[in-house]
């Protein structure tokens, strides 16, 4: 879904030959050109030592990035946007989730850091307005005896923690080197 493997040159044993089971023959290896991928693109021969069948190029894996199709500077800035969603839950109540959902949709293909991103604040605004949800039913119920007044303090943190933790991860989507958490 995310990274498509590249494909391997084909490998061409020869027959076992022997007696039993998993017997397998002795001798040179099978004779094939070796292939290289460079850029997702199989080259052959140059450089390349007989006895490596389909080794890939060497990259940096901390950076995850979809070659061609989106810029790491869209990459975070994607990732971030997809997080701060967050903030229309403010003026709507349930939107948040809806807008990184979109922004998953349209980056799915092209990024897989930004459908990373995008699909981790769907699950966790999803979460956290469950469980707002939920919590501030049982506070304004028990509010009626009483008692709910000691939970409006502690719900009105959670509340705003859940906003401080959207941001911390805007944040960390933004200007973490790896973007993969």
């Amino acid at each position: 879904m995310y990274a498509r493997p590249l494909p391997l040159a084909p490998r061409h044993y020869p027959p076992t030959r022997g007696k039993g089971k998993g017997c397998a023959a002795r001798g040179p290896k099978p004779a094939i050109v070796p292939v290289v991928y460079v850029g997702g693109v199989p080259r052959e021969g140059v450089g390349v030592d007989r006895d490596n069948y389909g080794i890939q190029e060497e990259r940096d894996l901390r950076v995850p990035h979809s070659p061609g199709l989106t810029s790491p500077a869209d990459e975070r800035s994607w990732s971030a946007l997809a997080h701060l969603s967050a903030y229309l839950n403010i003026f709507t109540g349930f939107l948040g989730p809806v807008a990184a959902f979109v922004v998953w949709l349209v980056y799915r293909e092209r990024s897989s850091v930004i459908a990373h991103h995008a699909m981790r604040a769907v699950i966790y605004q999803s979460v956290w307005i469950g469980g707002l949800f939920i919590g501030w039913s049982v506070t304004f119920f028990l509010t009626a005896f009483v008692i709910g007044l000691v939970f409006w303090p502690v719900m009105i943190l959670l509340t705003l923690g859940f906003f401080a933790h959207a941001s911390y991860e805007a944040y960390r989507a933004y200007t973490d080197v790896r973007s993969y958490h």
